[in-house]
């Protein structure tokens, strides 16, 4: 059967063909080539990861000697205070970091700044066990932006904050 002639409904916005326009149109050259976004996107990941396991080390050769972490209401500036804060972190508990949605918002020479979402689960019964676990629901919902720079051939973490959008009930604690 041949489709129907005329006009459907509109497309939205997000998917209606590029405008000529020049403040909506995005030059090709401008956006993200996949590399680069692989790359921030393995970047993103691995630093959770590593969040995640307590391994600190690694996570702290992600991000650039002077690195800001918005963190927890905090701003911790450079891998010391980082560190710190780390090191106060309890280690009886599982949580896991899931990071979702990811695209650039911006590039250029050298620097990226990526917007993705982030779905934090953790279970903490004062003692570790091994997984499963249960739990009554994730901890949060975060929106996570992080600057990127490019030196010395690779990708640092140089600035990241984590704004959370959505606390669930179930994860907060008893009044």
């Amino acid at each position: 059967m041949p489709p129907k002639s005329g006009p459907g409904p509109p497309f939205p916005g997000c998917l209606r063909a590029p405008s000529a326009e020049p403040r909506l149109a995005m030059a090709v050259s401008e956006m993200a080539t996949e590399s680069t976004f692989d790359a921030l996107v393995q970047l993103t990941h691995r630093f959770f990861w590593c969040l995640d396991e307590f391994r600190y080390d690694e996570l702290q050769g992600l991000m650039r000697e002077d690195a800001v972490w918005h963190r927890q209401g905090k701003v911790l500036a450079g891998r010391a205070q980082i560190r710190a804060a780390l090191e106060e972190r309890p280690r009886s508990q599982r949580i896991r970091h899931v990071v979702t949605n990811p695209f650039i918002a911006e590039q250029s020479a050298g620097t990226a700044r990526m917007i993705a979402y982030m779905i934090g689960y953790r279970a903490d019964e004062g003692v570790s066990r091994p997984a499963p676990q249960t739990i009554d629901g994730p901890l949060r919902f975060l929106l996570v932006e992080t600057r990127f720079v490019h030196a010395d051939g690779r990708w640092w973490i140089a600035d990241q904050r984590a704004i959370p959008e959505f606390e669930f009930r179930n994860a907060l604690p008893a009044r």
